[in-house]
């Protein structure tokens, strides 16, 4: 059952501001300030390494699964059950790589982009190897973009197609003079951009010395995982019918910081399951490292009150109900809530 609060009327977050936050009843703003990096370093540095060795070992069972798919099927080629058993390996392969990388290597990386994984600079870029942008425009529809479809990304990333209509066309992620970036970022731009060359390059050499159906089955199968998972639990996160979109002078960083959701279905004890579980926490204290974030969601709660929002759906359910009732937001007004195709909205907004 949907663990939330009353979904006839709601007032926005109009009293609570990030001075509360640090007044916190039991944990000051101070203590929270500590939790960024209490842990040791041995064990930040861990968590790369974990991450990657559990793709390095799918990755090499992957390898053997024509083997041994032609093992257990008694060498018939031809066998139903040896076509069986070689989809489902894969299948199991592309899910565990994609989970896995989603779980570790891409939220590490976000969360080194956020500087979440060190107090030093320079290791937060070695991890996440390109600068991340923070999200300091959090549901303010003239500054925050929503997602490009799938097939558009790469043209949003090179040329800001149906992204963000403040910059001009032809504003790409890729240049570092471009106005997305401030000038002592564009060092960091270059070096992102050698990365991807690099990336690009060896996925050629490993093409040209097997396969394309290779490539297929071992990168771009376990990439297309990935990216459902990514753009699952934050499209969860960001598009509820309960929380609000603010225009004009009704955005304030708290308002924006408070409009998500923190997706409890999706609960886990790894980075990627902390980084949806508490994500309002992660809104206002971004430098925390996933695995503090759940201490800093107890301290903030009873600060928060009814303004705290967080969801037990299953997440098939959440996801139904945000597709079929996040279609828009109205053109007027400066606070506004999701509507159905019908244009019936599931929040009023009291006065």
């Amino acid at each position: 059952m949907r663990q939330r609060r009353s979904l006839q009327t709601v007032k926005t977050a109009t009293k609570v501001h990030i001075k509360r936050l640090r007044y916190i009843p039991g944990r000051t703003y101070a203590t929270l300030s500590l939790l960024t990096y209490s842990s040791d370093l041995q064990a930040r540095a861990f968590l790369p390494l974990r991450h990657l060795a559990f793709t390095c070992v799918f990755c090499y069972i992957a390898t053997q699964i024509d083997v041994i798919a032609d093992t257990i099927a008694g060498g018939d080629r031809h066998a139903v059950s040896l076509r069986d058993i070689w989809y489902g390996a894969r299948s199991g392969y592309s899910t565990g790589v994609g989970r896995g990388y989603v779980g570790g290597i891409w939220c590490l990386g976000h969360e080194a982009g956020h500087e979440a994984l060190s107090p030093y600079p320079w290791v937060n870029a070695v991890i996440g190897i390109a600068p991340h942008l923070c999200p300091n425009a959090i549901l303010r529809l003239a500054r925050d973009p929503s997602y490009p479809p799938f097939l558009w990304l790469s043209l949003y990333l090179i040329h800001n197609r149906k992204g963000n209509p403040r910059y001009a066309p032809w504003t790409s992620h890729f240049k570092p003079s471009s106005l997305l970036f401030k000038p002592e970022q564009r060092r960091s731009i270059v070096i992102s951009n050698i990365a991807i060359g690099v990336m690009i390059t060896l996925l050629a050499i490993y093409t040209y010395k097997t396969s394309w159906s290779s490539v297929w089955c071992y990168y771009f199968l376990p990439w297309l995982v990935a990216h459902n998972w990514i753009v699952m639990f934050t499209y969860l996160q960001h598009s509820d019918p309960t929380i609000p979109y603010y225009r004009k002078d009704q955005w304030t960083f708290a308002r924006g910081a408070l409009a998500t959701v923190d997706d409890l279905c999706l609960a886990g004890s790894d980075v990627f399951s902390s980084t949806t579980t508490d994500h309002v926490a992660h809104h206002f204290f971004a430098t925390v490292p996933f695995y503090n974030l759940p201490q800093v969601t107890e301290a903030i709660r009873p600060v928060l009150g009814e303004y705290y929002n967080y969801d037990s759906t299953p997440v098939l359910y959440a996801l139904w109900r945000s597709f079929t009732q996040c279609t828009f937001v109205e053109d007027e007004g400066t606070i506004l809530f999701f509507k159905n195709q019908y244009g019936d909205a599931v929040i009023e907004l009291s006065t």
